[in-house]
């Protein structure tokens, strides 16, 4: 009984998301989470149609690509995410299970400066060319500047400085010179970052979660894609999304 509610579970949702899929696809949302409205625009959202993996009560992996991405005072170029095995599990309250979630993020390079700004006030940042960012005193550009390359530690963001400068003048720093962590406040619970890259213009940080769950109720969804279905800006709302269940 638990497995074929399982897969009829999954080959509802499967369907809500196709239609939701359809109707998202090129157009500007609006999603309320309990940390704030997020804005973005969706590029791509893609939803498998496997038979073989709904009639165990999966749906596979989905893909979302978005771009133009708003959040909490903070502007972001475009991101994708891929949800892996995503599972139904028909437990009295629906719950939609996936792992691991995959996130590329990628920012650009006026929003990486007042990022990095954020967390040193006293600094004022440019990227640069090969991977590596120049700092100087935000009061006092005239002191010179510091190269920095990103390095990773396990899950902490690290900067070692590469090199010194003052007007055309550079002078290359050993590589043995200490690096300073940098905090990386704002990320959701157990997200961890596995790769930092620094292009001319902009940054990209790419992670994901181990897992990811969310109780929502086939309901809920097609109160999405009815929300969907409505012309100009839509409103999704996924706030806590245990009490409408």
């Amino acid at each position: 009984m638990r497995w074929a509610a399982s897969a009829t579970g999954a080959t509802a949702y499967q369907a809500l998301l196709s239609t939701a899929s359809l109707l998202a696809t090129g157009r500007r949302v609006t999603v309320a989470l309990d940390t704030g409205d997020l804005q973005l625009r969706i590029d791509r959202f893609d939803v498998p149609v496997a038979p073989t993996l709904l009639a165990a009560g999966r749906l596979g992996d989905l893909r979302l690509k978005i771009s133009d991405i708003q959040w909490q005072g903070r502007v972001f170029e475009r991101a994708e995410v891929v949800l892996r095995n995503v599972r139904v599990h028909p437990n009295p309250l629906p719950l939609l299970t996936a792992g691991p979630v995959d996130l590329t993020l990628q920012v650009r390079g006026t929003e990486a400066a007042e990022l990095l700004a954020a967390v040193e006030p006293r600094l004022a940042t440019r990227l640069g060319r090969d991977g590596l960012a120049r700092l100087w005193w935000a009061r006092r550009p005239a002191m010179g500047w510091m190269e920095v390359a990103p390095e990773l530690h396990g899950s902490g963001l690290w900067l070692r400085p590469r090199a010194l400068g003052w007007r055309e003048y550079r002078l290359r720093l050993p590589a043995w010179m200490p690096a300073r962590s940098v905090p990386l406040s704002g990320l959701p619970h157990g997200f961890q970052v596995s790769d930092v890259e620094l292009g001319t213009d902009n940054l990209v940080v790419r992670g994901g979660l181990p897992h990811w769950r969310i109780e929502l109720a086939k309901a809920r969804l097609e109160n999405l894609v009815a929300a969907l279905r409505v012309t100009g800006l839509p409103l999704l709302n996924l706030r806590d999304s245990t009490r409408d269940a």
